[in-house]
Protein backbone atom coordinates (compact mmCIF):
# COMPACT_ATOMS: atom_id res chain seq x y z
CA UNK A 1 0.00 0.00 0.00
CA UNK A 2 2.85 1.95 0.92
CA UNK A 3 4.71 1.79 -2.10
CA UNK A 4 1.63 2.53 -4.20
CA UNK A 5 0.55 5.62 -2.46
CA UNK A 6 4.28 7.04 -2.78
CA UNK A 7 4.76 6.29 -6.78
CA UNK A 8 0.68 7.26 -7.85
CA UNK A 9 1.18 10.06 -5.63
CA UNK A 10 4.53 11.55 -6.81
CA UNK A 11 3.65 10.91 -9.99
CA UNK A 12 0.83 12.58 -10.01
CA UNK A 13 2.43 15.53 -8.72
CA UNK A 14 5.04 15.60 -10.78
CA UNK A 15 2.69 15.83 -14.15
CA UNK A 16 0.75 18.13 -12.01
CA UNK A 17 3.64 20.56 -12.05
CA UNK A 18 4.64 20.06 -15.90
CA UNK A 19 0.95 20.69 -17.08
CA UNK A 20 0.73 23.59 -14.38
CA UNK A 21 -1.94 22.43 -12.34
CA UNK A 22 -2.62 25.02 -9.78
CA UNK A 23 -4.05 23.26 -6.83
CA UNK A 24 -4.26 20.18 -5.30
CA UNK A 25 -7.36 18.36 -4.08
CA UNK A 26 -7.01 14.66 -2.14
CA UNK A 27 -9.54 12.90 -0.31
CA UNK A 28 -8.01 10.98 2.93
CA UNK A 29 -9.72 9.75 5.99
CA UNK A 30 -10.88 11.34 9.21
CA UNK A 31 -8.19 10.41 12.11
CA UNK A 32 -5.50 9.28 10.04
CA UNK A 33 -2.79 10.40 12.22
CA UNK A 34 -4.49 8.40 14.91
CA UNK A 35 -4.17 5.01 13.41
CA UNK A 36 -0.80 4.83 12.20
CA UNK A 37 -0.28 0.67 13.36
CA UNK A 38 -2.49 0.21 9.75
CA UNK A 39 -0.20 -0.18 7.08
CA UNK A 40 -3.11 1.46 5.26
CA UNK A 41 -3.16 4.81 7.76
CA UNK A 42 0.73 4.62 6.98
CA UNK A 43 -0.11 4.72 3.39
CA UNK A 44 -2.22 7.48 3.43
CA UNK A 45 -0.11 9.85 5.74
CA UNK A 46 3.09 9.38 3.66
CA UNK A 47 0.84 10.68 0.96
CA UNK A 48 -0.24 13.45 2.61
CA UNK A 49 2.82 14.51 3.54
CA UNK A 50 4.01 14.18 0.05
CA UNK A 51 1.55 16.36 -0.87
CA UNK A 52 2.35 19.22 1.71
CA UNK A 53 6.19 18.98 0.57
CA UNK A 54 5.62 19.65 -3.13
CA UNK A 55 5.28 23.17 -4.54
CA UNK A 56 1.37 22.89 -5.66
CA UNK A 57 -0.99 24.66 -2.91
CA UNK A 58 -3.38 22.05 -1.39
CA UNK A 59 -6.40 21.37 -0.04
CA UNK A 60 -6.66 16.92 1.85
CA UNK A 61 -10.08 16.74 2.41
CA UNK A 62 -10.62 14.03 5.52
CA UNK A 63 -13.91 12.52 5.16
CA UNK A 64 -15.17 9.63 7.07
CA UNK A 65 -16.58 6.82 4.98
CA UNK A 66 -20.74 6.49 5.23
CA UNK A 67 -21.60 3.06 4.26
CA UNK A 68 -25.61 2.11 2.69
CA UNK A 69 -27.65 -0.07 4.46
CA UNK A 70 -29.59 -1.46 1.60
CA UNK A 71 -32.53 -3.21 3.01
CA UNK A 72 -34.19 -6.51 1.06
CA UNK A 73 -37.47 -6.89 1.04
CA UNK A 74 -39.04 -10.10 -0.02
Amino acid sequence: MLKFFEESTGNQLAYEATAGVGHHVALSVVGTERMLASGFFRAKMAQENLIKGSSIPYTIIRATQFFRIRQEHR
